[in-house]
């Protein structure tokens, strides 16, 4: 480092010698005793100075690496250049993230789109059928709502600025409402819905919850035909389990993938790969654990882990 600062101060160190020469010379006026305090003088003051410059330029060379989290370049020319580097990298990152950010949400709304044609095309055939049952007519429009919710619960994901209220919750009601939103969905699809969850607390988002459940509770109705769909907690495992098609079991691993429907997606068009991507990121959020357990034609279990939100009590 001693060398760069030669280098790269030798006209600031020029123009000091140069000062303390002169006034070396200007000191050869004066008396012998006189004359050799004043070199003396002149020339500790120039040393001092000299040590100085060399600890400042070293300081801002260590400053210049405490920005860049690096040791220190050749030269100050090398610093600016790796900073001005560092801030490109960092734009072409966050325009990278921007772009990506657009993606998603334009394939969402290309799949919103088409997945809310089917109740609007439904509702219009039960309006016009003099027959139609209102139970079938309410269906639809709980399926519509049911999109625009997901359609803004996505864009509050996407959002740098998404907000969580946590708060201590009694578990119990929270479930059964839940379950009890989708009875009616269940019973036309033959189903059943049983809760089994008995007293206790969790400290949770309470609407990111309801999300998180009710994505998994609309899968279990979508994929369960006469069957039966149990939410079970024991020792703060929350299961969602049903009696449905299941997933093939090369399709489990990749299951929470956002946009990746398996071989259950590709049979039935409905399914656009994003609800259980968008679960398993609001699970993560609130601090509770995700997993799936399934066999094709054997039911599906998802299993929340809710032993951290119990005893966080925030």
């Amino acid at each position: 480092m001693f060398r760069n600062f030669l280098k790269e101060r030798q006209r600031e160190i020029a123009i000091l010698f140069a000062t303390a020469v002169l006034l070396s010379a200007e000191t050869l006026l004066f008396g012998e005793e006189t004359k050799m305090y004043g070199i003396l003088l002149v020339a500790s003051t120039s040393l001092l100075s000299f040590v100085a410059m060399y600890f400042s330029y070293k300081r801002e060379r260590e400053a210049w690496a405490d920005l860049l989290s690096m040791p220190p370049r050749e030269t100050a020319k090398d610093d600016a250049l790796a900073v001005l580097r560092a801030l490109e990298e960092a734009l072409k990152k966050e325009r990278h993230e921007a772009e990506e950010k657009t993606k998603r949400i334009e394939e969402y709304m290309t799949v919103w789109t088409h997945q809310l044609k089917s109740p609007l095309f439904a509702l219009s055939l039960l309006i016009e059928d003099e027959d139609a049952e209102r139970e079938e007519m309410e269906e639809e429009l709980f399926t519509m709502n049911r999109y625009v919710d997901n359609l803004l619960n996505f864009y509050r994901l996407e959002s740098t600025e998404t907000d969580y209220l946590f708060k201590r919750t009694s578990l119990a009601p929270l479930v059964e409402s839940c379950a009890e939103k989708y009875a009616r969905s269940a019973r036309l699809s033959g189903d059943t819905i049983s809760v089994e969850v008995g007293e206790g607390e969790i400290t949770t988002d309470e609407k990111w919850f309801r999300f998180l459940l009710e994505q998994i509770l609309s899968n279990s109705v979508k994929y369960t035909t006469n069957g039966e769909i149990v939410l079970r907690e024991e020792g703060g495992i929350l299961t969602v389990e049903d009696t449905g098609i299941g997933i093939p079991k090369d399709d489990v691993p990749r299951i929470f993938e956002r946009a990746y429907t398996g071989y259950n997606g590709r049979v039935r068009s409905k399914s656009t790969g994003l609800g259980l991507y968008l679960s398993k990121r609001v699970a993560e959020a609130i601090n509770i654990g995700l997993s799936l357990s399934s066999e094709k034609g054997m039911g599906t279990t998802v299993s929340l882990d809710l032993r951290r939100a119990m005893e966080d009590r925030r």
